[in-house]
């Protein structure tokens, strides 16, 4: 339920210390103790993997301001050109599902009431402030956010759906339906999104995430953040107010020098192919269904039996001449986004290539070419779909 964001979140903002990256201008400064909780990154594989596993693997130190650029080696803190991780980066915006089911249970503990607790998500992810009109913002110099009221238990039932959108012809959504779909309609999708802020009536904690950090703050009593730093789900270092979580935070891991012309704008169309492509690096797996529908939709299952599968859909494509029955023996290596064609190109365990290859697009209504539902709950989607919206998220 929305409510009045201004009134909710009067008493936040006397009691920040100025705007930026530092801890004391994110969270309230009215508590015992204040955390920092990374959100995990993963290994070559997609499981998830710690900050501190990743440095040590590397040769770098983990401390409190820990940057990930710079533990993994990378000149570049947006995009992680050079880094020395071969698996997965940490995402921004929101803390995991997992991860924030693990610290909801710690808050639900220690708080007064649990039962009323608000939660805030920034208007700067696309769509929110036009689908959210019934009350007030609250607004802070360098955030505006929509406020919602319910139970602790409500935080995994927040979502937005494409209603608002842009037209781009690579999009990234969350898909309302489960299971197959011979011919997807994207226009009525939805996405689950974590807050940016939480925090309960009774102010016993507070929770904030800020959409540009891949990391995740926490104030409270000294005995909410001695329960988060021993948590064995989390991965936590106490921190103090004047500690920073901004790109130049990290004093002790060297960061190399960038190539000349770094930094210098670049083209959106291309920024939005390097996302796709670097999304793509984590596709991999045994082959579990293979086949077309009646209708001639192309649907494989990729990944591993009982666990989240990759889902990939194509039509409106030209695909390659394959017996499914036989492909269904074999796993996938490796898949790349031909920078020409916009195709699909599949490597395959026994050295074939599989390869979906893009029909011209005439209409805006067209069906997108190709989707890949992937296990984290993210769609990339290729095609003049209207009702589609980017949404980059790093793999």
């Amino acid at each position: 339920m929305q409510v009045d964001g201004a009134a909710a979140g009067a008493w936040i903002e006397p009691r920040l210390d100025g705007w930026g990256g530092k801890v004391k201008a994110q969270i309230p400064q009215i508590y015992d103790a204040y955390v920092r909780i990374f959100h995990p990154a993963s290994d070559e594989k997609g499981n998830p993997v710690s900050w501190g596993k990743v440095a040590s693997a590397l040769g770098s130190t983990a401390h409190r301001e820990m940057q990930w650029h710079a533990i993994v080696g990378s000149y570049d803190s947006s995009n992680f050109e050079g880094s020395r991780w071969p698996g997965g980066n940490p995402h921004i915006s929101e803390l995991d599902e997992e991860p924030l089911g693990a610290l909801c249970a710690i808050l639900d503990r220690r708080a007064s009431s649990s039962e009323r607790c608000y939660f805030g998500i920034s208007t700067i992810h696309g769509g929110v402030e036009k689908e959210f009109l019934e009350a007030p913002l609250f607004r802070l110099p360098h955030r505006d956010f929509v406020i919602l009221a319910g139970p602790l238990s409500a935080v995994d039932q927040i979502a937005l759906s494409d209603t608002h959108s842009t037209v781009s012809s690579f999009s990234a959504v969350i898909p309302t339906e489960e299971g197959p779909s011979p011919e997807p309609d994207l226009s009525s999708s939805v996405w689950g999104m974590a807050p940016n802020l939480i925090w309960p009536e009774s102010r016993d904690w507070f929770v904030a995430t800020e959409y540009d950090f891949d990391s995740t703050l926490v104030g409270g009593s000294r005995e909410l953040i001695d329960a988060i730093l021993g948590s064995p789900d989390l991965e936590a270092w106490e921190v103090d107010p004047d500690v920073s979580l901004q790109d130049d935070a990290d004093k002790i891991n060297p960061i190399p020098d960038p190539p000349p012309g770094f930094g210098e704008p670049g083209d959106p169309d291309e920024l939005q192919r390097s996302f796709f492509t670097e999304t793509l690096e984590a596709l991999r797996g045994q082959i579990l269904e293979a086949g077309t529908t009646e209708s001639g939709v192309l649907e494989i299952k990729i990944g591993s039996s009982g666990e989240p599968q990759w889902r990939l859909i194509a039509q409106s494509s030209d695909w390659s001449s394959v017996d499914f029955t036989a492909l269904k023996s074999l796993a996938v290596d490796r898949v790349d986004l031909d920078p020409e064609t916009d195709a699909l190109r599949c490597r395959l365990s026994d050295g074939s290539l599989f390869e979906i290859r893009p029909h011209t697009q005439r209409a805006d209504d067209d069906p997108p070419s190709w989707r890949i539902e992937t296990p984290f709950g993210m769609a990339l989607k290729h095609g003049p779909d209207p009702a589609s919206r980017p949404r980059p998220r790093r793999a």
